[in-house]
């Protein structure tokens, strides 16, 4: 079988994969794409770091998605990183590949390689165990100090509790077919051969075979193996012209039970990169086989570990069962070579791993205009220069501003100019310049990081594209998408344990940094300081469905939006309510409730077409108070508990936009029947009423819903979704109040929404240059485009009071400031 052929299994949300050798074409165009093909769209790639550079420098093609679709972590090792595993994670499965071969073309298609699968569902088998281990053994050498990839990991912990519940295995485990198994690795306290020469427990073994691509110079690791088994033969399986073997150094007092046979692949053509070593006994076929090479440096001795970090996986299964399992027992039939006339291949040139690891750049991260060094160890901080670099890894020609260094000893740099890096290097201050290093872009990962499309999802999402306006379906669809992604997360995550420089020790736990509205504005920047794209704090849930529906009722551009290319934009209508927040005190009547007991629908009769479309009519409008009440009831509850998030803004400006497209000016008569709430003389059914009650659920009280709105703490300036709500929320408030002021019954509750308006414009907190900025004179001016002709509104009158609003509020608030500082 071909190895890339298994990646495409459904039911996994996180991928880690681990190489010594990397083929960024292979990966991104083989693995990563069956990945994301199954709906795994979170995916780690960690490699020996001098590898990593020398295939960034030009050994191999450059990375298209590194960085953007999935990150890539540099191994630091004492020698060489070079394990080969697999790990793919889900919910209620996962499995583990530990093999031989590399993440590139001949790793996964070309060499004869081998591997094997630990595969489980249930999480107290030995099997689970295994994989824990596996874990275990990757996350020390992910790199949480770096923000991109401790939000991968924070994201995988909180979809996969088993993998926190379980004890990992440290030695041999019992698997469901009742055979044994363990995950060997060098960095215990003794080194692969020895762990496996301790499974054996003394038991002689009647053969041995091996099969190994490189070897010691001196042969010292399989005459040591041959000394301590002492088979009565051992058969090594070499493919003679091609793997590298000095025969000669196979110790006199072993010539009689070693034998050579020359091994071919299928063809003749595949190179043979299996590690493999199977010692029979008389009840048991005791099988390693991973990454380790049969070298002092892999296996280690009595007495040393090894210098490579290695992997490998033991299994003990009934005796003569793995050579028809392995397809070799006919090459154990041929004649022997003899020791004289083997025919080795020539020692391939050394790779320069030292002289790469010179030209270390350390790793890069950024965030919108933020660009993070996390420099090597030996950098000249206040002398070395970051240069960024393009795709193609030319000279970006933007500048970089370099700020305070933070707590960890990293530096921070602002972009200056709209083009962002996808990679970076350093010129140093002797004029000698680092191998480049790929730059992470947390908010592009954060919008490719998402979970798979469930049932329950693509049920929500069904048929949006066909949609052309607003009806309480979307709020449904909203409900659905939050409830469907809740259901995938188990919200108790304990905190990440950010990794020392090495990645082997872990210091103290830190928190997921959140910040209260009041909080993230003290701190953020004006968008105008600022070059690159803006955030979506929607970004990676499927609820970004909902924002860019709406934006496309409105004419609304939004490129920082990623719609993967494997994946439909579906929505389906329906109503559910109860998982909103809001209550509105007494407010928009200036005292009373807002609405009161709804009569029960009554059937429809069968009476003339008017009748009916009048109280179809009716019913879509009680829908409209109901779903308003409930919105009231349950912000208030959201609101005193864990505090709103930025799916509750999306549906304030969803709720908002419905109404809307529901209201009519009453001076002509509405022209489809979704049109249901006159601007006045119907109690609690018109449409300055009830998109008052909504925006008072947010932001009436003595302390507004809105004052316990948390954000995350990723950047520090407004997210575009956010923007664009407060932008929605600005336009009804105009809207309401020149509503209002046009008929004589509603002037009651006209001082309520001036009072409401100057709270709103206050509470959200942006000045005068981001309200008259185009970002929200865009949104109004399509709200008015939109909505404006049903309402009676037009677009110049909202501008200029929205205008007169934001200057008289700055200048108050300037006076204000003036008098706190007599």
């Amino acid at each position: 079988m071909k190895l890339y052929e298994s990646f495409g299994k459904q039911g996994f949300h996180t991928s880690i994969a681990t190489s010594f050798g990397i083929d960024f074409e292979a990966y991104e165009n083989v693995m990563l794409a069956r990945f994301r093909g199954a709906g795994c769209h979170n995916n780690l790639l960690v490699v020996d770091a001098n590898m990593l550079s020398l295939a960034l420098e030009g050994s191999a093609p450059p990375p298209v998605f590194a960085g953007r679709s999935y990150t890539v972590t540099p191994a630091i090792a004492r020698r060489v990183f070079h394990p080969k595993v697999v790990l793919q994670l889900g919910r209620s499965t996962a499995r583990m590949f530990v093999s031989s071969a590399n993440v590139t073309a001949p790793g996964l298609a070309g060499n004869l390689e081998v591997v094997g699968m630990v595969e489980t569902d249930d999480f107290a088998s030995g099997e689970a165990r295994l994989i824990a281990a596996g874990w275990r053994f990757i996350s020390q050498f992910l790199d949480t100090r770096l923000e991109s990839v401790r939000r991968q990991i924070e994201w995988m912990l909180a979809r996969t509790p088993w993998l926190r519940e379980i004890e990992s295995s440290d030695g041999i485990a019992r698997l469901k077919d009742k055979t044994d198994a363990a995950f060997l690795t060098s960095i215990e306290t003794a080194g692969i051969g020895e762990q496996f020469l301790g499974a054996l427990a003394g038991q002689p073994v009647r053969r041995l075979i091996l099969v190994s691509p490189y070897w010691d110079l001196d042969l010292s690791t399989l005459n040591l193996l041959l000394d301590r088994l002492e088979p009565k033969e051992a058969c090594l399986l070499l493919d003679q012209g091609r793997h590298v073997f000095a025969a000669e150094a196979i110790a006199k007092r072993h010539h009689k039970r070693v034998k050579l046979l020359d091994f071919k692949a299928k063809g003749g053509t595949r190179f043979i990169h299996a590690k493999l070593m199977v010692a029979q006994t008389a009840k048991r076929d005791h099988v390693l086989y991973g990454s380790a090479n049969c070298t002092a440096a892999a296996l280690g001795d009595a007495a040393f570990v090894g210098s490579n970090v290695e992997a490998c996986l033991y299994r003990a299964l009934p005796a003569g069962s793995v050579l028809s399992q392995l397809g070799i027992s006919d090459v154990l039939q041929k004649k022997p070579v003899p020791v004289r006339d083997f025919v080795s291949a020539e020692r391939p040139e050394e790779i320069p791993l030292d002289d790469v690891a010179g030209r270390a750049p350390g790793q890069f991260v950024c965030n919108l205009d933020k660009l993070t060094w996390y420099p090597p160890s030996g950098a000249d901080l206040e002398n070395d220069r970051v240069e960024p670099l393009d795709r193609a890894g030319e000279l970006l020609s933007i500048a970089l501003r370099r700020g305070s260094g933070a707590d960890d000893g990293c530096v921070q740099l602002r972009l200056l100019g709209k083009d962002r890096p996808a990679f970076a290097r350093v010129r140093r201050s002797d004029g000698s310049v680092s191998a480049p290093a790929i730059v992470a872009r947390i908010d592009e990962l954060r919008e490719e990081v998402r979970d798979a499309r469930t049932r329950r999802i693509d049920a929500a999402l069904a048929d949006i594209d066909g949609e052309t306006d607003l009806g309480l379906w979307l709020l449904e669809t909203l409900n659905e998408l939050e409830a469907a992604e809740a259901s995938l997360v188990d919200h108790k995550v304990p905190p990440m344990r950010r990794n020392a420089a090495r990645r082997i020790d872990s210091a103290q736990a830190a928190e997921e940094r959140k910040l209260t509205y009041e909080q993230f504005m003290a701190g953020r920047r004006l968008r105008s300081e600022i070059d690159g794209p803006a955030r979506n704090s929607l970004a990676g849930s499927y609820a970004s469905h909902i924002r860019s529906f709406l934006n496309r009722l409105l004419g609304i551009r939004t490129e920082e939006e990623s719609q993967p290319d494997d994946e439909a934009n579906k929505h389906r209508a329906a109503f559910g309510r109860g998982d909103e927040t809001g209550s509105a005190e007494d407010a928009v009547e200036g005292g009373g409730e807002f609405g009161g007991p709804l009569p029960d629908e009554q059937p429809i009769a069968e009476v003339d077409q008017d009748a009916r479309a009048l109280h179809q009519r009716r019913q879509n409008r009680d829908q409209l108070i109901r779903a308003v009440e409930s919105l009231s009831e349950t912000v208030a509850e959201r609101a005193s508990q864990k505090g709103l998030r930025s799916i509750d803004l999306l549906r304030l400006r969803a709720v908002l936009m419905i109404i809307a497209s529901a209201g009519w000016s009453g001076v002509r008569p509405p022209s489809n029947s979704l049109q249901v709430l006159p601007a006045a003389n119907d109690g609690d059914g018109t449409w300055p009423r009830l998109l008052g009650k909504v925006l008072f659920a947010y932001f009436g009280g003595r302390r507004n819903a809105i004052a316990s709105l948390v954000l995350d703490d990723l950047d520090d300036q407004i997210p575009k979704d956010i923007l664009e709500c407060w932008a929605t929320c600005i336009w009804v408030i105009q809207v309401t109040i020149a509503g209002v002021s046009r008929h004589r019954e509603s002037q009651t509750i006209a001082r309520v929404l001036e009072t409401l308006r100057a709270t709103i414009y206050r509470v959200i907190a942006l000045g005068v240059e981001e309200l008259e900025g185009a970002s929200v004179l865009g949104v109004l001016d399509a709200l008015s485009n939109r909505f404006g002709p049903r309402l009676g509104i037009d677009s110049p009158s909202v501008l200029a009071a929205h205008r007169q609003t934001s200057r008289m509020l700055s200048g108050e608030n300037a006076l204000n400031a003036s008098d706190r500082e007599r």
